[in-house]
């Protein structure tokens, strides 16, 4: 019984942690050098990706916690309160995941849906007006051991600690 009764705290906490990171990243002095200035899609909360199967109806592909954007590069942001290395590990596969969706996307926008509705629109609009369309990854998180930092830029994923 009380289990159930944790989840949507756990969930808001998730969801809230997803946000304050993404807007931070958004204000990051750093990474506005590094990429520019970069918009929060979905308001820095985190948006779900499903593709159209056979029979019509929708299956999951994946959930980013965040994604930002301008006219350059888009940036997947995942978030972890203590990114481990298997989490970074995780990064970087979800970063070839996510450049091959974007490109699906753009080619059969019909095929796909995002949780909210309008983000399939703004990235098959960023797809379209993308001087040369980028896909940067991104790790954030408060308790980011140097280890798994090192990790990150090992793998070209932008750390962010919190």
């Amino acid at each position: 019984c009380c289990s159930t009764n944790l989840e949507p705290i756990r969930q808001n906490t998730a969801h809230g942690l997803e946000q304050e990171s993404n807007r931070a990243a958004a204000n990051s002095p750093t990474l506005r050098q590094l990429l520019g200035t970069l918009k929060l899609v979905n308001d820095g909360y985190s948006v779900k990706f499903y593709k159209k199967n056979k029979n019509l109806k929708f299956d999951d592909v994946v959930e980013v916690d965040g994604i930002l954007l301008n006219h350059n590069v888009v940036v997947i942001n995942e978030v972890k309160n203590s990114p481990s290395l298997k989490n970074v590990a995780k990064c970087a596969n979800r970063g070839l995941l996510f450049e091959c969706l974007l490109r699906k996307i753009a080619a059969t926008p019909d095929d796909y849906r995002t949780e909210p509705k309008a983000v399939r629109d703004e990235l098959v609009k960023w797809m379209t007006d993308a001087q040369s369309p980028a896909v940067e990854l991104m790790m954030s998180g408060y308790y980011f051991s140097t280890v798994a930092q090192k990790e990150c830029r090992a793998r070209s994923i932008h750390p962010f600690a919190m």
